[in-house]
């Protein structure tokens, strides 16, 4: 029976470790500054949000170089989803949704990666959640299970899958990564809710055989590359929510200059608020950002596996709480619109907050 290796490293898959941090330098600055130039657009063409992104280059920014793509470290990732959040949200959810799954895809073997990425252009979604279960058989496993909310699948080429393969009695069930087709999965759509939509669907995979070299052991992707893959998750989609919070801002002073504003002095009290919410969003964004792009390639303890999960936590609720206090003063309509997507953005796998303040308050409390 085939059982992928939790201990194989770069050399014995020829992998070409791109855990090497990525210093920002002016490509990263131009990066954000494209995304920049995009938001007018962004705004007046929604509908044609895919093409605007993949024409300026910004689904690549976790694709190896050899590839065509960018290779960009965390914090121009976040830089770039902030910018693009100032469009309204959804830009900046479906571009964030496909970095996390496409470093992922980054971790296979020579072979597997030059299947994905060896077609330009490609799209890699995917989810954290382990939704799936698997079996062996001979050269691979068979997979079965169900992904909800999985961001930019209805554009996806492939999905990353976490499974749990179950062995036979006695054994000890473990993780999984799998690399499947989405044209082997039944993709169920559905009518968009909220701004924070990014054409997700439903997968299924019902019986599907996943070769070997499509499948490695989630233990070792951590190993590779030090940095979890939660983490590095979690700083892919951090700067989505801080561009959100932008964006009300953007729009609660454009209403002010529009409209007059208000008067009143607890207006005034309640906008610095929220300002210094958005203020510090950024910095622990960044902070995030930060850790997992110098943990890469380091020593990586539980310690930093739950402030990094703390730092996207505290991220979801001051850029929420700066949007409701914004939207209290003035409750324009896209300053609703903004709230509502926060309030979805907040509920996500990762960022739920209750989910993870529950989670660091267990870790760090007496036991």
């Amino acid at each position: 029976m085939w059982r992928p290796d939790a201990t194989i490293g770069p050399n014995g898959r020829g992998f070409e470790p791109a855990g090497e941090v990525v210093v920002p330098d002016a490509d990263g600055s131009a990066l954000v500054g494209r995304a920049a130039e995009l938001v007018p657009v962004l705004r007046v063409r929604p509908e044609h949000t895919v093409e605007l992104l993949a024409e300026a280059g910004l689904f690549r920014l976790r694709v190896p170089r050899r590839y065509g793509g960018y290779d960009c470290d965390t914090r121009t990732l976040v830089g770039v989803a902030a910018e693009l959040g100032r469009a309204g949200g959804a830009a900046a959810w479906m571009a964030s949704g496909y970095w996390g799954p496409t470093w992922l895809a980054t971790m296979f073997g020579a072979r597997a990666r030059d299947e994905v990425f060896g077609t330009p252009g490609v799209l890699v979604c995917g989810t954290p959640s382990v939704a799936s279960t698997a079996v062996w058989v001979d050269g691979g496993i068979v997979v079965d299970g169900r992904w909800e909310f999985v961001a930019g699948a209805v554009h996806a080429e492939w999905q990353v899958a976490v499974s749990v393969v179950v062995p036979p009695a006695g054994g000890e069930p473990f993780p999984v990564v799998a690399l499947v087709s989405v044209a082997d999965l039944t993709v169920e759509t559905r009518d968009p809710g909220t701004v924070a939509e990014t054409d997700g669907a439903t997968t299924v995979a019902k019986e599907l055989f996943v070769p070997a070299h499509q499948v490695v052991a989630l233990s070792a992707v951590a190993d590779w590359r030090s940095v979890p893959v939660s983490a590095v998750w979690a700083a892919s989609s951090v700067g989505a929510l801080l561009g959100a919070a932008f964006d009300a801002r953007d729009w609660y002073f454009e209403d002010l200059t529009t409209d007059g504003g208000s008067s009143r002095a607890m207006s005034h009290v309640q906008t610095m608020d929220a300002l210094t919410m958005i203020t510090d969003a950024e910095r622990v964004a960044y902070r995030l950002a930060t850790l997992v792009d110098t943990g890469a390639g380091a020593w990586w303890s539980g310690d930093d596996s739950v402030r990094a999960r703390a730092d996207l936590v505290e991220v979801c609720r001051l850029t929420r709480d700066a949007a409701y206090l914004l939207a209290a003063v003035h409750g324009s309509p896209q300053l609703r619109e903004v709230t509502r997507a926060l309030e979805t953005g907040s509920h996500r796998t990762l960022t739920d907050f209750d989910a993870g303040a529950a989670l660091t308050g267990w870790y760090r409390g007496p036991r």
